[in-house]
């Protein structure tokens, strides 16, 4: 299937001394490297209804997950989704439907990226979002302010976290 799309959850027997456990059966690292990797290949070259898809896709993959994050950010993701968002803003003027819910599904895939991992906030300030999200608080669509404020909330809120456990 599609990158990102949810595989149907396995569980594996894992057997104890006296007694069969069922765990989730959790992907190899090589698998989660390989979405991440045709991911990123579709961030970067699909029409924007398909874009738009895969960040939701990729962001329901990353959300609670570390190591899934940690692997999708070094795959190159957060530039990715930084990329569609700047390229999205080029032309205010002619944000139609679609590159509306673009620029929405970005704001919050940068904040999901920035959420508990370091290396994800660090990617998102490099990656130059914080400046898009910045301008799209100008913005009269207040689904667009809205977007903007939370993904720079969930920044701000990692970046704090971070410097009070350092």
């Amino acid at each position: 299937g599609r990158c990102g799309e949810r595989q149907e959850h396995h569980r594996r027997r894992v057997w104890g001394d006296d007694m069969t456990v069922e765990q989730p059966y959790v992907p190899h690292e090589s698998f989660v490297r390989k979405r991440a990797e045709e991911a990123v290949g579709e961030l970067k070259n699909l029409e924007p209804k398909a874009k738009r898809n895969t960040l939701r896709l990729v962001r329901n993959e990353i959300i609670g997950d570390r190591t899934k994050k940690f692997t999708f950010v070094r795959e190159g993701a957060v530039q990715a989704v930084s990329q569609i968002l700047r390229d999205a803003l080029t032309n205010p003027a002619d944000l139609d439907a679609t590159t509306t819910d673009l620029v929405i599904q970005s704001a919050a895939t940068l904040g999901s990226f920035s959420c508990g991992l370091e290396m994800g906030a660090e990617a998102v300030i490099e990656s130059g979002a914080v400046a898009d999200l910045t301008t799209l608080l100008g913005s009269c669509d207040s689904r667009l302010v809205t977007a903007a404020l939370k993904g720079e909330l969930v920044l701000s809120l990692s970046l704090s976290l971070i410097l009070m456990l350092t």
